[in-house]
């Protein structure tokens, strides 16, 4: 049979497992110091709102003629995907008749855009206003 040799151990010196647990101790300390800088001065800031996170949302109430709603909707939910909007879409059903009469009294402060089933609400709602 062959020989074997064994490779003689290396003494282990418990100074050199200090001194490398010492750099380790100091290289995340040192991590941990810029990284909390860094954030503290704003610089991940950026990144956070590329995440589609945004701090101030744009609010906007459509509502919707229930034949248009569907669609709206679908409309409303792409839009607030997309990560260069910051905003908060709320979209309500309504019919047009109902928001008319409310748009016409004046009544109606919290309502950014109507779509109607027809444009004809439109030159009503402006008729019935101007004869209040």
């Amino acid at each position: 049979m062959g020989r074997h040799i064994v490779a003689e151990a290396r003494p282990r010196h418990p100074f050199f497992r200090g001194i490398v647990a010492i750099i380790a101790v100091i290289a995340l300390a040192a991590g941990a110091a810029v990284g909390g800088a860094a954030w503290a001065n704003g610089y991940f800031d950026d990144l956070m709102r590329a995440t589609g996170s945004c701090a101030d949302p744009v609010s906007v109430v459509v509502v919707a003629d229930p034949s248009a709603f569907d669609a709206v909707k679908l409309v409303a939910a792409t839009f607030e995907d997309d990560a260069d909007v910051c905003s908060d879409v709320e979209v309500r059903e309504q019919a047009s008749v109902d928001t008319a009469a409310t748009l016409a009294s004046g009544a109606a402060d919290d309502i950014d855009l109507w779509i109607p089933d027809s444009l004809v609400w439109i030159d009503r709602v402006n008729a019935t206003a101007r004869s209040l």
